[in-house]
């Protein structure tokens, strides 16, 4: 069975008799231990969706969701290695199998949608490139404290769920018209 490095590397406490071993030098995780430790993971993430995507040909709803859940932890590893041109792709690419999950399930179509908006949204705003085109600022004369108001405009994207609130708390307008949202049940961060 295959194993990370750093589970390899890492034992379990040691009793005080056996003081050698509990130095704070063996305890101490250095930089190229988690580098190798998120190349370990990211190889995996990367084998497993070559995997997946050789049995995606089949209309199967879990090869399809299991895919696309993998290219989404995939990019939330942030590598060095992981470009932004490449995360984007991964963005499409999930979120074309997730339209296709919510013909193919229509069961689970709530369920599909709100996992496509977490991804709509966190394409929107995971990089300053993306996150400028639905940004702007508002200048409010009347109000001398608050003058200008940092605004986000994420309406027309066809959200069911908003997620990842603690990332926009800076944002003081918020649009979120004309989306499909049921709730705004999780986001009282907001409403402060």
């Amino acid at each position: 069975m295959d194993q990370s490095p750093m589970a390899a590397d890492h034992s379990l406490g040691r009793s005080a008799e056996n003081s050698d071993f509990t130095s704070f030098d063996q305890l101490k995780i250095n930089d190229d231990a988690l580098k190798e430790d998120l190349k370990w993971h990211l190889d995996t993430l990367s084998e497993e969706i070559t995997l997946f995507k050789e049995m995606s040909e089949e209309n199967c709803k879990f090869v399809k969701l299991t895919l696309a859940r993998l290219l989404i932890a995939y990019d939330a590893m942030k590598s060095p290695e992981n470009s932004l041109l490449q995360k984007r792709k991964h963005c499409e690419e999930a979120l074309d199998l997730f339209d296709v999950l919510i013909k193919l399930d229509p069961s689970h179509k709530r369920y599909n949608e709100d996992e496509q908006s977490l991804v709509l949204l966190d394409q929107a705003t995971s990089d300053r490139e993306s996150l400028v085109k639905y940004c702007w600022q508002y200048d409010n004369p009347y109000f001398s404290t608050f003058r200008h108001h940092n605004c986000l405009q994420l309406s027309r994207l066809s959200l069911t769920r908003v997620g990842c609130v603690e990332l926009m708390l800076w944002v003081q307008i918020l649009d979120l018209s004309h989306n499909k949202l049921r709730s705004i049940a999780g986001n009282e961060l907001l409403l402060k």
